[in-house]
């Protein structure tokens, strides 16, 4: 009798808490256009007419990335998800969640966005370590509206031609299924490609999948000293799928087992420019996988971080993937081996506008007790915003990679265009690297002409890449100081920081040249990963989820 009493007490207890939260009445959403006329200096004419040619983001593209409905229970978690939801697309310059409570236990929440300027034809030349670029093109980030990715481009980069042609739907048929597809032309191949998935949209989401498949034939090459040594083809194909599901009820603190299979085919054939012993064996492996992961949600949103004044949302929690697979000649591979990858993420607050970001992982393979392709790397980042009337940001990279027994068509590349900007592209090659970037940026506090923020940049960076059977040495370290400018547009979808950089090399320039170096381009010169291996774990393949096209175009 008495534990009956007690349980209905409890029992009681927990229906009045749940009974207690506040109900979501009603969601407004507010939609500005890419400028608000009432704000002074966003009324002129040229301005207006920017408004009436942009098709503004249509109400039910805003609403479906809600994960708070009409008539659900109030959570201030899935608000704070539901704003990140919709900073994550760049055709919304800002998104805020705002709840008003307007008798005991009900409340209506605004939702209010501004849209972006979408519409880009582009014709963008660019020089970066020494290596001029140029690409022309249209982009259309949010076609009619609907949050649809269109884009045509042709680029050159040194001496390659490429043409490419991309669509993405991140809500396939109003689905949480995200669609991408990319088709590119080269001088010396092709590359087909598309991903279909449901990912896990958010910290509750109980499961997930993906679908992936690409087929490339290109030309691969191996650099040194800023040079091509050899050059070979390439024919490569991948078909991935993987389904997943949370296994826990935590709901700040997800953790996610995943199975897959992973095909992949490698295969490598000569051309007149392949230096004797340089053409890398082929590779074939059909494994079925394992995965875990976990994701410790402690976001924390800021701007004058990466971008200007648009907010970025950084996670300070620990974040984990660890994935084994077993590719068995049974199953259709070349050789039996262990496919395995390891990433490690954890942030630090150290006050306001003050954070650290560690990252690491390994990835690689095992055939017969020995590695093949066997990466480990690791990644230091502070962000350290002073509370000046300019806003200002010093940020302190460090990195380190070892490589052992690279797959042939593999190298650490450290340059002009990944970190050592008083030097060429391509400048060192090897299998083991390190890197370390010093860069303050101060804008001006004020919007000009209600486009852009203006700034400038002081930095420093030194680095070196070593080759197999040599260490790393400190009188092998390469050094460069300079200065910059910076402009950080506010209603381009992007949002990403344009530069022009002058640096000057403090040792000299093994490819030899003047030791200035200026860049001219769209985004910055370091990445918080590890600059010297990403090429490596995108893989041979573009990578289809990359916005930008500056950076798929860089991909090698």
């Amino acid at each position: 009798m008495h534990v009956l009493l007690l349980l209905f007490c409890l029992t009681g207890v927990q229906a009045q808490q749940n009974f207690s939260k506040p109900i979501v009445r009603s969601i407004q959403i507010e939609r500005l256009n890419v400028f608000d006329p009432a704000v002074s200096g966003e009324d002129w004419w040229i301005f207006k007419l920017a408004n009436k040619i942009h098709i503004k983001t249509k109400p039910h593209v805003i609403e479906r990335e809600l994960l708070l409905k009409s008539g659900s229970v109030w959570d201030p978690l899935k608000a704070e998800e539901s704003e990140r939801n919709l900073r994550q697309f760049s055709f919304l310059k800002n998104a805020r969640l705002l709840a008003q409570e307007n008798q005991k236990g009900v409340l209506n929440l605004a939702v209010r966005t501004q849209d972006t300027w979408t519409l880009e034809p582009q014709i963008l030349f660019s020089i970066e370590g020494g290596e001029k670029s140029y690409s022309a093109g249209i982009l259309e980030r949010n076609l009619l509206g609907l949050g649809k990715e269109i884009s045509l481009f042709h680029d050159q980069t040194g001496g390659e031609r490429r043409n490419e042609a991309r669509f993405f739907d991140p809500r396939l048929y109003g689905t949480w299924v995200r669609s991408y597809a990319l088709y590119n032309e080269t001088d010396t191949g092709h590359e087909k490609q598309f991903l279909v998935e449901r990912p896990f949209y958010s910290l509750s989401t109980l499961s997930a999948f993906q679908i992936r498949y690409a087929r490339l034939t290109k030309e691969d090459n191996l650099f040194q000293w800023a040079h091509t040594i050899s050059s070979f083809q390439q024919a490569h194909e991948l078909f991935r799928t993987q389904f997943g599901f949370k296994v826990n009820k935590d709901p700040t603190f997800p953790h996610r087992l995943e199975g897959g299979y992973w095909y992949q085919r490698d295969r490598f054939d000569a051309s007149l420019t392949t230096t004797a012993g340089s053409l890398p064996q082929g590779r074939k492996w059909s494994a079925p996988f394992l995965s875990y992961s976990w994701v410790q949600a402690e976001y924390l949103k800021d701007n004058f971080i990466d971008k200007a004044e648009r907010l970025e949302d950084f996670n300070l929690g620990n974040e984990a993937r660890f994935l084994i697979g077993y590719a068995g000649e049974s199953l259709g591979s070349d050789r039996e081996r262990i496919l395995y990858e390891a990433r490690q993420h954890q942030g630090i607050p150290l006050g306001p506008g003050r954070f650290l970001l560690l990252e690491g992982g390994a990835t690689g393979r095992v055939r017969e007790k020995k590695l093949e392709n066997a990466l480990y790397f690791g990644s230091l980042n502070v962000y350290w915003k002073l509370p000046t009337v300019f806003p200002q940001t010093w940020v302190w990279h460090v990195e380190g990679a070892y490589g052992k027994h690279l797959d042939g068509e593999n190298q650490l590349i450290l340059g002009g265009d990944n970190g050592l900007r008083g030097y060429k592209v391509l400048s060192f090659t090897g299998n083991k690297s390190i890197l370390m970037n010093v860069e303050g940026r101060i804008f001006h506090p004020k919007e000009v002409l209600a486009l852009t923020y203006v700034g400038a940049a002081v930095f420093f960076d030194a680095g070196t890449v070593a080759s197999p059977g040599q260490p790393l040495l400190w009188k092998d370290i390469k050094s460069d100081v300079g200065i910059g400018f910076r402009l950080g547009p506010t209603r381009s979808a992007s949002g990403t920081v344009a530069r022009m950089d002058l640096a000057y090399a403090l040792k000299g320039n093994p490819a030899g040249g003047s030791r200035w170096v200026v860049s001219i381009i769209s985004g910055h010169a370091f990445g918080s990963d590890t600059n010297t291996v990403r090429h490596l774990l995108l893989g041979a393949a573009t990578d289809i989820r990359d916005e930008s096209i500056t950076t798929r175009f860089k991909k090698r």
